[in-house]
């Protein structure tokens, strides 16, 4: 397997858990998710961001806001 398709669902989100990921292949993007975590004011707990439900939206447009292809901000 490659380094990508490896990453493919090892995460598990919790009700109000939020992350970037790959739409393309749901890969969980790390760095962008602590990015915009931390943009928030929230932290990261093993790569996922605990959001209040108000700010769902603002994380999702976060991942989605940093232009890179693919990558987009899913929330449960």
């Amino acid at each position: 397997m490659t380094g990508t398709l490896a990453q493919v669902c090892e995460w598990y989100l919790n009700p109000d858990d939020c992350i970037c990921m790959l739409s393309t292949d749901g890969s969980l993007l790390r760095s962008q998710t602590a990015f915009c975590c931390k943009k928030l004011g929230y932290k990261t707990m093993n790569s996922i961001c605990g959001v209040d439900r108000k700010n769902r939206q603002l994380f999702k447009d976060c991942c989605k806001g940093l232009n890179q292809e693919s990558v987009i901000g899913h929330c449960r």
